[in-house]
């Protein structure tokens, strides 16, 4: 296997890797402080009032094409179909994990850990950082606190999070 034939390019695919667990690391660390695990996160319970909204949207797009029912703002029908101010690609990443692998109640959660993974392990292939780099950049993830309480929540933060990482791996 020409990928592993140098002691670099396993070092290299050991930093992919720990990329690309780093984010399910960082979500069962925050649901171990609050005292539970992910299976424990449960959408309706969630203190955030749009994660039902974007929840309903995607299941709405995967179903019939596009959201059902009134989601503008004040009670108003949106401006566009149904999606509100959203672009719909900003349900994309949920729509297509919905349609391979099914949209249920804890579906979003896990599609956001494997984006934020997928889009992780893409930098550190694509930028190659020293390992020093790595930790520092990893203990300012884990100090951020929105990185765990938007992947385990229904709204579009993650998505904007892990399309910036990306963004930067390809620059």
């Amino acid at each position: 296997m020409k990928l592993l034939q140098t002691k670099e390019s396993v070092y290299d695919l050991i930093k992919i890797i720990c990329a690309f667990l780093f984010p399910l690391v960082v979500c069962l660390l925050h649901c171990w402080r609050l005292g539970g695990g992910v299976w424990d996160v449960y959408l309706p319970n969630s203190q955030n009032n749009d994660d039902l909204f974007y929840f309903k949207q995607v299941q709405g797009v995967i179903e019939y094409g596009f959201p059902q029912g009134f989601f503008g703002f004040n009670e108003s029908h949106a401006s566009s179909l149904s999606f509100a101010a959203w672009s719909p690609l900003t349900l994309l990443v949920w729509v297509i994990w919905g349609k391979v692998f099914g949209w249920s109640i804890s579906g979003y959660y896990w599609c956001n850990i494997v984006f934020l993974a997928v889009s992780l392990a893409f930098f550190v292939k694509q930028a190659r950082p020293k390992v020093k780099q790595m930790v520092a950049a990893g203990v300012l993830l884990l100090l951020f606190p929105g990185l765990s309480k938007y992947t385990l929540s229904c709204l579009v933060e993650a998505h904007m999070i892990s399309y910036l990482i990306l963004y930067y791996g390809m620059a």
